[in-house]
């Protein structure tokens, strides 16, 4: 028996290098095939990340096109006189306007053809807002900032 274990022993020492090699080979393919599947998920993980922004910023536009046309259907509706006693709904026509026209700046008001849009339809309030001014702790602060910036004077809590 001692002899068998001797052979053993002798064959060992002389696989034992190969061995070593063998292992090492496989290691370091085990760790580029790790590698490479890292890289190929933070790639989709890219692709993925950037198709969301996408959708998200089509969501966004389309919903500032369509808080568009709901101001262009309020503004539609017919002014009620001051005789008619619909002073009331005028003020909210106009809040409701201006409350859109937030909406949208906030929307996409990083974008030159928007804020155009949006100083538009300030500017159809004009009247309104120098007259009545704005209670802006309820208003977006950079909206505020444009506001004021359209209107040329400071409309907060204006007489």
């Amino acid at each position: 028996m001692p002899s068998s274990f001797a052979k053993l022993f002798r064959a060992g020492k002389s696989i034992s290098p190969w061995a070593t090699i063998v292992a090492a080979a496989v290691a370091v393919f085990t760790f580029y095939y790790g590698y490479q599947q890292f890289r190929q998920t933070q790639q989709a993980t890219r692709d993925a990340l950037a198709l969301q922004r996408e959708a998200a910023e089509v969501d966004r536009e389309s919903k500032a096109v369509e808080l568009f046309v709901k101001y262009n259907e309020v503004m539609l509706e017919p002014h009620p006189s001051p005789k008619s006693g619909k002073a009331p709904s005028e003020f909210w026509r106009d809040n409701l306007a201006i409350s859109i026209a937030e909406s949208i700046f906030k929307l996409r008001g990083n974008e030159a053809g928007w804020r155009e849009t949006v100083r538009w339809m300030l500017s159809n309030h004009a009247e309104n807002l120098k007259k009545k001014g704005l209670d802006c702790p309820t208003y977006d602060g950079e909206f505020v900032k444009f506001v004021n910036q359209v209107m040329q004077k400071n409309v907060c809590n204006a007489p």
